[in-house]
């Protein structure tokens, strides 16, 4: 009997703080097209429907990412990106790594392959809840290196 596959989406606290956040300028962005086109300005609808759709878009990337744990295989997806899967035997080791950005720190599950050909994959934690990071943790076992 085959297990079923694990899909672990984002859900952690940083994640609904960014929907709720991202959400919110979506509407703004919108309320400004409206109150453009009700003032007959064109130029101002196409800067405030632009940034309502950089909003969206933003929304729906963020609603799309999972990461599907399957029997001995890890996959990594996100929109406008290409799928990444590397079963357990091909992976050589992994890390968590923090990162500074302009305002904040990024959280990283790095996943190295046995191939050095092959890019590693670069698991954003911040937006996943602790108990799926710690389900990705668990499933790496061993590969995974001591902070």
């Amino acid at each position: 009997m085959v297990a079923e596959p694990v899909i672990i989406r984002y859900s952690g606290a940083r994640y609904k703080f960014a929907v709720v956040t991202v959400s919110i300028m979506t509407v703004v962005f919108l309320v400004g097209a409206a109150k453009a086109a009700h003032d007959q300005d064109t130029s101002r609808i196409a800067i405030w429907l632009a940034g309502a759709a950089i909003f969206a878009l933003s929304l729906i990337f963020i609603a799309t990412v999972r990461v599907v744990l399957s029997g001995d295989e890890i996959m990594y997806e996100r929109l406008f990106h290409k799928t990444r899967s590397l079963r357990l035997d091909y992976i050589s080791s992994a890390r968590s790594i923090a990162r500074m950005g302009r305002l904040v720190i990024y959280h990283y599950l790095v996943i190295e392959p046995l191939d050095q050909q092959s890019s590693s994959i670069w698991i954003r934690t911040d937006l996943f809840s602790d108990a799926d990071v710690q389900s990705m943790r668990e499933f790496l076992g061993e590969k995974l290196q001591p902070c």
